[in-house]
This record gives structure tokens, sequence and C-alpha cells, in this order.
């Protein structure tokens, strides 16, 4: 045993302990002069004398170089032998050295995804024209290594619609969305474009929570934990709002609500005068006179409490949304799923209006195709529609189109094998689906190898993915290593760390056992939560009604007593 330890590396271990070092360092995000550390080189001499740690040049030069060669070979490898075709996506980002990148991430479509590039695109106008070259420029160089592309997602910004709408007619072949969770963001940034008592009351929510997130008033946010030990036996922190990132807004709302009781008992303590005066050596500092009025405010809680109970479901939604395997029947069962709420909310001006904008949105996507992705799940068929317009005909006749505009040749079959979906014939029944515990793409993976045209069509639908989270985390990735104690690193070379750190997360995610969440269970949550809800809305009216009753039977007992003690 002692000399397996001690033995000496061949070539071969010593490329393997070099490339284990370099994702090492880079799953910890250590800066790479760790190795030249005496400390390190102690703690691996111990281990085994013959190990030698590369010097800091060599693992962030050849070693990070071959180490990528290795992955960019295995991805345009794995892309190439895509057994449907890949989905593209595109956003864009600023570094810490205000460099604005475009960066291109490639899904298989069994949802693995592939960091393709990041072009610095900081001197170049952002108007349709450039966002056509750039796309055909990527379509190209993909075509090139015989990689083929099925759908393109990307930004909801101005200048990427506009080029969504012009390839949309001289590209076919390719289908062209906006990234879904996006805007689903924008579905909820409209609720306060719409509702000015939403929109105050959420700035004064986010004033609030800024408030004791200050360290200038860092009396009141010790005061604040110390009366939350008192009377929830726990700190409580108050959420920081982001920028574009609606469930952080939603997030504030909760933390303010589950400490609301402790924040009022705050603000009668350390209550401001009606005429402000300097405050005197020794004193103690009040608050604010707009935060004492926000805290002390019912409406601003009420509202808060209907802006919880709006956000939750977008939240819930979103969040699936941004994930990984997010489909397209996912996006059109999650908006039916927000319309629904808003045709059943009291105040009906707001949702006509918000329903309004909904649509407005749903028109400017291909609905054929989100409306084809229902119709094609096993699961769902026409049960989701109650349009006597949707019908099997007419999915037949958008089938058609898009298997002779996906493959070049007029379909021969595709009716009859739609009409053996309809009629539930194996393998289109019930019992077979429930046999791929709800993953449809590998449902009709197993199906297309029994039908010679729909399941191609139904494999490439449900081969698509409909956000750019993946670019989203390429940007965190890049942000994580690329900070600005380490800002001379070259865009190149934080990219490169990057592709071998995304590989890393996307592994650990991959091992991590995360019980599968789709639109159903969430809409089935959100129900039970709302049932629930009222159930104990019901019960505490039941019980004040009864205590009312019991209240006046007493009085009516005691009036009936003194009656007949003035008869007697």
């Amino acid at each position: 045993m002692d000399n397996y330890i001690v033995r000496p590396l061949s070539t071969a271990d010593m490329q393997k302990f070099n490339t284990l070092l370099l994702r090492l360092s880079l799953s910890c995000g250590w800066a790479f002069h760790w190795v030249n550390k005496p400390e390190a080189e102690e703690l691996f001499t111990f281990l085994n004398p013959y190990l030698k740690l590369p010097d800091r040049r060599l693992l962030g030069g050849r070693i990070l170089n071959d180490a990528v060669n290795d992955s960019n070979n295995s991805m345009i490898k794995a892309l190439q032998e895509d057994p449907i075709e890949v989905t593209v996506t595109f956003d864009g980002w600023t570094n810490v050295r205000n460099e604005h990148l475009m960066g291109i991430v490639i899904i298989t479509s069994e949802g693995r995804p592939y960091v393709w590039k990041a072009i610095d695109i900081s001197s170049e106008h952002e108007t349709h024209v450039e966002v056509i070259e750039k796309i055909n420029t990527i379509i190209k160089e993909l075509n090139d290594n015989s990689i083929t592309i099925c759908a393109l997602v990307t930004d909801s910004a101005g200048a990427y619609a506009a080029a969504r709408r012009r390839l949309r007619i001289s590209k076919k072949s390719i289908v062209f969305f906006p990234c879904f969770a996006h805007q689903l963001n924008l579905c909820v940034g409209e609720i306060f474009k719409e509702s000015t008592e939403y929109k105050t009351s959420l700035d004064k929510a986010i004033r609030l929570a800024s408030f004791f997130r200050n360290s200038n008033n860092k009396f009141f946010i010790s005061k604040l934990k110390e009366l939350q030990y008192e009377e929830y036996n726990k700190h409580i922190g108050i959420a920081a709002p982001g920028e574009t990132r609606w469930n952080s807004y939603y997030q504030v709302c909760t933390s303010l609500l589950k400490t609301q009781k402790v924040l009022q008992i705050l603000a009668i303590k350390y209550e401001p005068p009606i005429v402000e005066t300097r405050r005197r050596p020794g004193e103690d500092p009040i608050l604010r006179r707009d935060i004492y009025e926000t805290i002390t405010s019912f409406i601003f809680w009420q509202h808060l409490s209907q802006l919880v109970e709006i956000l939750y479901p977008y939240c819930e939604i979103l969040n699936m949304l941004q994930s990984d395997k997010a489909r397209l029947h996912e996006v059109i069962q999650g908006l039916a799923y927000i319309v629904q709420i808003w045709n059943n909310f009291s105040d009906a001006n707001l949702a006509v209006r918000l329903i309004t904008r909904i649509e407005r949105r749903w028109k400017e996507w291909e609905q054929p195709i989100l409306i084809l992705s229902c119709i094609l799940h096993p699961e769902y068929r026409l049960k989701l529609f109650n349009n006597s317009n949707i019908n099997f005909v007419t999915m037949g006749s958008w089938l058609e189109y898009y298997y002779y505009a996906w493959t070049g040749n007029q379909p021969k079959c595709i009716l009859k094998e739609l009409d053996s979906f309809r009629l539930e014939v194996y393998p289109f029944d019930l019992i077979t689906w429930d046999q791929f515990n709800n993953d449809d793409y590998r449902y009709w993976s197993f199906v297309c190898a029994s039908t010679d045209e729909l399941g191609f069509v139904a494999c490439r639908i449900f081969g698509i993915y409909v956000n750019v989270a993946s670019v989203e985390r390429l940007w965190s990735c890049m942000g994580f290593i690329h900070l600005n104690r380490r800002n001379r690193l070259s865009n190149s070379k934080v990219l490169n760390m990057s592709k071998l750190r995304a590989d890393i997360t996307y592994n650990h995610r991959r091992h991590t056992k995360i019980p599968v969440t789709t639109v159903q269970t969430i809409i089935s949550e959100l129900e039970s939560l709302k049932y629930n809800k009222t159930l104990q809305e019901n019960t505490i009216d039941n019980s004040n009604m009864n205590d009312e009753i019991s209240e006046e039977a007493i009085e009516c007992q005691d009036s009936q007593v003194e009656e007949s003690d003035k008869e007697f």
C-alpha cells in the first residue's frame, strides 16, 4: 500500500492530475497563483512526493488550452450526433471592463447546454441589421461544422424582435422565439404599469427594504434584529431587490410581511415627532417620517399582501420556465393559468387591461407550434382547449406545413398517423405514456421508430427549449471569474475558463436528485394553496358567526330572566 501511495506518475497520469487540478481551481473559483504558494506545495508533497504542481502560467496557459480543446471537440461531436437538431440561444451582457458581449449557447434536443462563444460587440450598433448579420454568421458557422439548427431563441429587446420577424420569413426551416422566461418577467412588469396603487406600494416596499439594509441605519437594523429574536426567536433578513428579476421583488414583499409585527413595534418605539427638532447628544435616533408612515400604513400592508398573492403564481411558473428543460407546452399552460387567475380577479378593469397585454404578446409569437406542443402531448391532447377552431383537422394542416418546412418533402402519411394518435392506438395510448415519467421527448423518441412523419415533427417540437437561461448561467460563470480584482483577464481566457466551469456546474446539477417539476404540478399546488386559504377563511367566518350567535343567545336569555324577575 505504501508503495502504491507514493508511486511515480506516468505521463498520462500527470496529464490527468493537471486536468483535475484545473477543474478544482475553476470549481472553487481560485486564482491560479494558489499553486505557487508554499503551503500548497507542502500539502501535495505530503500526499505524494512525486506530485509536482504546475506553475500558474502553465496551469492557466497550455493546460487550460488543452482542456478547452478537448471540451470543444467533445462538444462538436455531440452536436453533430444530435438525433433531432439543436436550439441556439443568444443574449447580451456587460462585463466588469464595460465590454458588451453577445453570448451563444447551444442546447441539444436532450437539454444539454454547450457554450459556443462570446463575441465583443461594444463598438457595433445594436440594430436589427447587425443582429441579422450576426445570426446569419452563426448559422453559417454551425452549418460548416455539420451542426443543424431547429430553433433560435433570443433576447426580447426591440432589435432582436425585429430580426426574428424578418428571419422567420427567409428561414422557414428554423423556428424563432423570444426568451419566454424574459417575456413572463415583462408580463409581471406590466402589472405595475397598469396599477398605480401597486406601483406605489412596491416603491415604498423597496425604500423600506433599502432603509433596513443600508449601513448608515445600523442602529435600526440592530434594534430590528433584537426585536425579531424577542418576538420570533430568530432573525428574518429583508431581501434585496434586483434590477431585472421580478422574483426578487416578490422576495422583498414576503420578507417584509414576515416581520411586519416587529416593524410596527419598532415604528411605535422610535416614532418621529410632528415637528422635527435636532437630536441632542445621547438621545436615540428616530425614524424618518416617510419610513414611519409606510410602516404604520394599513393600506400599504394590505397592498403588499395582495401583491404577494398576485406575484406568487408568476414566480412559480417563472422558476419553471428558467429551468434547463423548459418546453413549449409549458409556456402555453403557464400563460393560460395566469389568464385564468386574472379572469377571477376582483378588480375587473385591471384584469381586462392585463389580459389584453398578454394577448398582444401572444399574437407576436408563432402560435401554431405552441398549440401543437400541447395537442401532441399524450396527456393533454385537446383537453386544454375549449375553442371549436382548435381540432385535429386544423392541427393536420399545421403538421403538414411544418413537415414540409423542415424536410422539404410533401407529407404522405402524417394525417393517418395523426388519426392513430387521436384514437389512442398503441403506442399512443396512456398506458404507454405512463411508463416515461412525464418525459415527453423520450416518449416521442420511442414512438418515432413506429411512425414515419408524425414522430419526426413531434420530436422536433419537444426538442426545442424556450429560454436563454443557459446564457445567463454563462454570464454568471464569467462574472464569478472576472472580478474587479481580476479585471486584466482577457475575454477569451475568461470564456475558456467559463466553458469548463459551466460543464462542471451542469454535471453537479445533473447528479443532484431534484424532483421533476412540471406546470401541471405547479398549478395543482397553487390550486391546493388557494383551496386551503379559502377553507381557512370560511372556518374563521363560521367561528365568528357562531360567536355572534352565542352572544345573541346569551343576551336573549338574560333579557328573558330580567323580564321574569320583573313579573315575579
